[in-house]
């Protein structure tokens, strides 16, 4: 069934924690968790893993065993970096790292899977690893709220299902091929530094509307 541990002011977690298998979800809101066992990574969780608006600054390399069949939330920590990995990590639903201190990503970051909504947004991303375009996001990607100043040449190749958050950015140029990629929903531009816009921009295929600053 379903564990709820939230707002209990939990600090550590026993190693013993990897032997459990959650057949839907575990939820450990709100408590004051800094680290995770590195037998974390032996979890099996059916459904919905929470570990938002802890303290977490770092996860275990066994992090990227996970398999989580829902979402997995870890809003609101404290992370400054991933394992590496986070490339072996199967997400059946959203993925949330929103709101870290994340300033760089692992360079294999686009290979890991991700069913549902990939949340990077409010962070302190300066740039995103070749990697990225990668990713085949079947719901909304969340880029927005951090300090990109550039965004790597795979960009192009990058699928997106719903929306492309990028405002709120430090963006001044945008790859030459910008406009091979593709986004389902809304691509939000705004609150960037852009002066030019490539040539490729006008093949952008976006399924709903652009959103630039004049």
């Amino acid at each position: 069934g379903n564990v709820w541990w939230n707002g209990l002011g939990i600090q550590h977690l026993p190693e013993s924690t990897g032997d459990l298998t959650i057949g839907r979800s575990l939820s450990l809101y709100d408590n004051r968790l800094e680290t995770l066992p590195e037998s974390f990574g032996s979890l099996t969780v059916g459904g919905d893993l929470y570990l938002n608006n802890n303290n977490l600054a770092n996860l275990p390399e066994s992090f990227g065993r996970l398999t989580v069949g829902g979402n997995l939330g870890l809003y609101n920590n404290n992370l400054a970096n991933l394992p590496a990995s986070l490339d072996s990590l199967t997400v059946g639903g959203d993925l949330s790292l929103g709101y870290n201190n994340l300033a760089t990503l692992p360079e294999n970051f686009g290979s890991l899977t991700v069913g549902g909504d990939l949340d990077l947004g409010g962070n302190k991303l300066k740039e995103l690893p070749t990697s990225f375009g990668n990713f085949k996001v079947d719901g909304n990607l969340y880029l927005n709220n951090n300090t990109l100043v550039t965004l790597p040449k795979s960009i192009g190749d990058l699928r997106v299902g719903g929306d492309l958050l990028l405002h709120n950015n430090e963006l001044k140029e945008l790859p030459a091929n910008f406009g091979s990629l593709t986004v389902g929903g809304f691509l939000n531009l705004n609150g960037n530094k852009l002066v030019t816009l490539p040539a490729s921009f006008g093949s952008l295929n976006v399924g709903r509307r652009v959103f630039l600053d004049d």
